[in-house]
């Protein structure tokens, strides 16, 4: 019988809320971080968060928020409880691991706060009765969230919002709550759009209520969770986010999947979630999801984790929640599970444990790690590695030695980037490319062409070419630069590119070349219906057909959440021409407007009027050849959505 069995249901609540002393004891730490806080982003190859600094104990509340707030890089291990009205959240800076010890970590009536902070790692922490949210990260990225006990505070119990990104939420309790955690700000949050990318494994969700996680704009993996009783609804998505529900046990829950604002895949609101190989026992509502997501695999190795979802219940019975011994489970770098390594100098990092005199590194290309494959004894906690090689799994160990004692470390894996850059973006073959994409949230950049990095690449050299084959952009850049703008192309092409990899000052000559195209709309004389122009970004077709207000074709084309563009390429011959914008101006906002051609921005119309009316706005006088290229943007702003009705082009 599953731990967590009917006839067992009151033992094991009582386990439960007192975090399992009897069965934890027996049990090693569950170790690694895995999923989108191990991936590199933002300047960080991963999440180690204070590991590098120095290692401090404290046992009260005052030492806690000062090394908590300071700007060097800690390790804080705190033991005791803090009970407190003070409604003063604990402040944390950037680089920080906060641990708390042998389970015996309490915060009573207060919780974390972190704000525009990132590489922040919480442990081994029991919160309650937190005057707002028990952990709160805002606008932050990095962040590894592990073994706490986390129920019954006044708002969230792990919220991450206002453009926070890469977070990875592991072996916790949430219990006895309503909104438990929150991936995004909600609806119309610009700074949320590309960001909020959240991974939840192994965690327990017992008769909690909603938000287990619910996640907007994003992607988010939630896989190995055992939820129990859930009141309202499970894993909840909505504005474009991309969910893969994979490997969780759901037992006497309401809603496991929930799309959370519309059913209509046009909607802005709308998102995908897939159901994978999950456990459903005594559930109500919703199973299935709608499969468009993506691929957790190419982005982390996560499959060492992986459990069968008929054995979650048990896994996580026995390591969720605080456990002793997780000031000596060190994080590495590269995270587990990292792939498309491309280390520079081939140095590898870990975090610092308390007390330690020496570490002995273990590195193979087996999983089984023996004596023979001890690679150095260093007192420092890094070491540099030079046999590396292009597109291998290795494995890897770090024992500490104490004065008195050796801890053996876990195994940890990462697989090195192949010879060549790979893992193109646009993907290769892409039809429906977007030439343009957001830059913060109220402006649009050309786009942005990314690769993964190739194995000692000292640089890459850089190649754009057209449909006919003619090189339209060249450039080099540094091996630590994996991206490039290669300025604004035109709609309606076909693009073939290549990233060659340079060592000792040659470039690679055999290397793949990918191809993306973008489509085009036709501009003619006339009304041209904004639902036939080519959309990108934040732009979505709604049905006006009369309910609210009457559109020409019954349709527009509205704005959610940042920029959207509308596109197309006047084939009318050289003529001068007055240009026109029918548009709904909404009674709650202002709407703004930019028309460029050929990308140089020639008007600019916002519209505040609020006469729950469609009106016309002349844009202005201008002239036009065959092969110019028209870009409307939208720029919704507070309750206006910029609802476009249509571009009426008057030749003079």
């Amino acid at each position: 019988m599953h731990p967590f069995g009917d006839n067992m249901k009151g033992i094991l609540s009582i386990l439960f809320l007192f975090g399992w002393t009897l069965l934890v004891q027996a049990q090693r730490v569950e170790h690694g971080l895995v999923g989108f806080a191990a991936m590199p982003g933002y300047g960080l190859e991963g999440t180690i968060g204070g590991g590098l600094g120095e290692v401090v104990r404290v046992t009260d509340e005052a030492g806690l928020r000062r090394y908590c707030a300071a700007e060097e890089p800690y390790t804080i291990l705190f033991e005791g409880t803090i009970k407190t009205t003070d409604e003063r959240d604990i402040d944390v800076a950037s680089d920080k691991t906060i641990i708390g010890l042998g389970g015996r970590a309490v915060l009573d009536g207060i919780g974390f706060r972190a704000d525009g902070v990132s590489n922040v790692v919480i442990r081994g922490f029991t919160i309650r009765n937190a005057h707002q949210d028990a952990i709160a990260f805002r606008s932050s990225h990095h962040v590894w969230v592990d073994h706490c006990d986390l129920g019954r505070s006044d708002d969230g119990l792990l919220d991450f919002t206002i453009g926070s990104d890469l977070l990875t939420a592991s072996w916790n309790r949430f219990l006895d709550h309503n909104k438990v955690s929150v991936c995004n700000s909600g609806t119309q949050h610009a700074e949320d759009v590309g960001r909020a990318n959240v991974s939840y494994h192994h965690n327990a969700f017992l008769r909690t209520t909603q938000r287990n996680p619910r996640i907007g704009y994003g992607r988010g993996h939630v896989w190995n969770n055992y939820y129990e009783e859930v009141k309202s609804y499970c894993v909840g998505y909505f504005c474009g986010a991309r969910v893969v529900v994979e490997g969780n046990s759901f037992h006497r829950c309401k809603t496991p999947l929930k799309q959370m604002y519309s059913a209509d895949p046009a909607s802005p609101f709308y998102a995908h979630a897939s159901s994978v190989d999950n456990l459903f026992l005594e559930c109500s509502g919703n199973t299935q999801g709608t499969g468009e997501v993506f691929d957790a695999g190419s982005l982390y190795d996560y499959t060492m984790t992986l459990d069968s979802a008929a054995d979650v219940q048990a896994r996580v019975a026995a390591s969720a929640g605080p456990v002793a011994g997780l000031e000596y489970d060190l994080i590495p770098l590269p995270n587990h599970g990292r792939t498309d390594y491309a280390p520079a100098g081939g140095t590898l990092r870990w975090s610092k444990a308390p007390d330690a005199v020496e570490y002995q590194v273990y590195l193979s290309t087996s999983p089984t790690i023996r004596p023979g494959d001890r690679v150095g004894r260093v007192d420092d906690n890094q070491i540099t590695i030079k046999r590396l090689k292009a597109a291998t799994r290795y494995y890897w160990r770090v024992d500490t030695r104490l004065a008195d004692t050796l801890l053996t470390g876990a195994v940890w894996q990462f697989t090195t980037a192949s010879a060549v850059a790979s893992k193109p973006f646009p993907t290769d073959g892409e039809d429906e490319a977007s030439l343009h994409v957001a830059q913060g949230v109220e402006a649009t950049q050309p786009l942005v062409l990314r690769w993964s990095p190739a194995f000692g690449a000292e640089g890459y050299r850089l190649t754009l070419a057209d449909e006919k084959g003619r090189v339209v952009r060249t450039a080099e850049v540094d091996a630590h630069t994996i991206t490039w703008q290669p300025e604004a192309l035109p709609y309606g092409r076909s693009y073939t590119w290549s990233v060659a990899p340079v060592k000792k000052r040659k470039a690679a000559r055999d290397v793949p070349q990918w191809t993306f195209s973008a489509p085009i709309a036709e501009a003619c004389e006339g009304m041209n219906e904004a639902e036939a122009w080519t959309h990108g970004l934040r732009s979505f077709v709604e049905v006006q057909d009369g309910a609210w207000f009457k559109a020409s074709g019954g349709k527009v084309v509205c704005g959610e959440a940042g920029v959207g563009t509308l596109s197309a390429e006047w084939r009318g011959g050289r003529v001068k021409a007055d240009i026109s914008l029918r548009m709904f101006d909404e009674s709650d906002g202002k709407g703004r407007y930019r028309l460029y051609i050929n990308n140089v921005l020639q008007s600019t119309l916002t519209a505040d009027a609020n006469t729950d009316a469609l009106v016309n706005h002349l844009l202005g006088t201008f002239d036009l050849d065959t092969g110019d290229q028209l870009r409307l943007e939208l720029l919704p702003e507070g309750g206006e959505s910029c609802r476009t009705d249509g571009i009426l082009i008057t030749v003079r």
